[in-house]
């Protein structure tokens, strides 16, 4: 007798490795959140950066917990997929931004905590303050150095183009051994 039998996956194990061996760079990390960025409609994008940690925000669509639910939650599966205007296409890109710190990522009013160096799940919050758009906070699992901090943006201001009518400030803290709190180093502004 002949049975069809579908074929299954050690949905563990294959997530762990799809978040860690997909990671190329910090840089490639935070590329794929300026395409989310640029994916959700925003005109506006501010990125701090030191050698402890990351933060980005971007004023797009943001999730509601619907798309908490359908596309951060599942790996894989994103609205993008058939739309040609759209950047991300495997909602995978998320991951590499995880494996790099413990991440905080809020949008419009939820929060997720990831700390996958723990576990492969999320914290869940809502919060009583409406966020547009995302604002994400990633600190370091291993601190960065300072030279390399300003390497990453160099890299990304030669690689990153982003649409005609968005506005991206970077904020580089800390670096050579200087504090430059408030100096800004301003990308595409338009």
């Amino acid at each position: 007798m002949n049975q069809v039998v579908e074929f299954d996956i050690d949905k563990k194990h294959l997530l762990g490795d799809i978040i860690s061996k997909q990671t190329g760079s910090l840089n490639k990390a935070i590329k794929e959140l300026f395409q989310n960025s640029f994916d959700a409609r925003a005109t506006e994008i501010e990125v701090t950066m030191n050698t402890k940690g990351l933060r980005f925000i971007d004023n797009g669509t943001g999730m509601n917990k619907e798309d908490i639910h359908k596309y951060f939650r599942v790996f894989g599966a994103t609205a993008k997929r058939g739309d040609i205007t759209k950047i991300g296409k495997f909602a995978m890109g998320r991951g590499q931004i995880f494996n790099f710190g413990k991440v905080l990522w809020k949008t419009q009013n939820y929060a997720m905590v990831v700390d996958i160096k723990k576990n492969l799940n999320y914290t869940l919050i809502e919060t009583n303050k409406f966020i547009k758009g995302t604002d994400i906070i990633i600190s370091f699992y291993d601190n960065i150095y300072t030279w390399r901090v300003s390497n990453h943006f160099t890299e990304i201001k030669r690689d990153i183009i982003p649409p005609e009518d968005v506005k991206v400030v970077i904020v580089l803290l800390g670096i050579c051994g200087i504090n430059l709190a408030g100096y800004v180093w301003k990308l595409w502004v338009k």
